[in-house]
């Protein structure tokens, strides 16, 4: 028991976040965009999306990110094809100040998070759901979070919008194409795809410990017990 309790000690002092947080959704949609998921038209080549470090409260895994499709009008599901990039990354800059040259926006800790296609359709009324190919440790302590998206080899089809937030203080703001900024906000989930009560990395450690915690406790049991005087 007392080799059990050291163990889990020790998985605290060097996992001490590992649990990712209940569903995390930022911004009220008021308004829809097609920026940058809806179409090929206008953002290109660069779309990058600010949250503000008050919009969250303690520090958290992110393993998918859900755009949604509440207040769009038109039919049609498809949305446009390619390779889209995504990264996120802790930024310095702040809400409606970012830069117009996207690099200057990134912090050091920039990740590419998602490098795929989109969903083929997104039904209205429905949500978009990327989940991570890299999960990412975001502390609201340490700067606002940045969202970077580019694309290539898009294919042109119907165009279809998400609900974005146009509010000045909806703690959002993103900066596009040769440098166009404003206060809009994509509408965004963090961990609302699915269940995701446990991150990836949360996983792997919580696996890893209890195979140590296994091996040491078959291993006492095969010591031989001493023998008093």
């Amino acid at each position: 028991m007392k080799t059990m309790k050291v163990i889990l000690l020790a998985g605290m002092m060097f996992f001490p976040f590992a649990v990712t947080a209940a569903p995390i959704i930022v911004g009220t949609a008021d308004s829809r965009n097609l920026a940058p998921f809806g179409s090929t038209f206008g953002w290109i080549p660069t779309y990058q999306q600010t949250y503000g470090a008050g919009e969250f409260v303690d520090p958290f895994w992110i393993d998918s990110l859900s755009f949604y499709r509440e207040l769009d009008d038109q039919p049609w599901d498809l949305t446009p094809q390619g390779e889209y990039s995504i990264s996120l990354s802790t930024t310095n800059a702040g809400v409606d100040a970012l830069s117009s040259n996207p690099a200057d926006n990134w912090g050091a800790d920039n990740t590419l998070v998602f490098q795929d296609s989109l969903p083929e359709t997104v039904s209205l009324g429905g949500q978009m759901d990327l989940f991570l190919e890299q999960s990412f440790y975001y502390d609201p302590g340490l700067g606002n979070l940045l969202m970077t998206v580019t694309a290539t080899d898009l294919s042109p089809t119907t165009v279809i919008s998400f609900d974005t937030s146009r509010s000045s203080n909806d703690g959002m703001s993103r900066v596009y194409g040769d440098g166009f900024s404003d206060s809009i906000g994509l509408v965004t989930g963090f961990n609302d795809a699915g269940s995701t009560a446990v991150s990836t990395p949360a996983t792997m450690q919580l696996f890893a410990l209890g195979l140590g915690a296994l091996f040491l406790i078959n291993r006492s049991r095969k010591q031989p017990a001493l023998i008093r005087a």
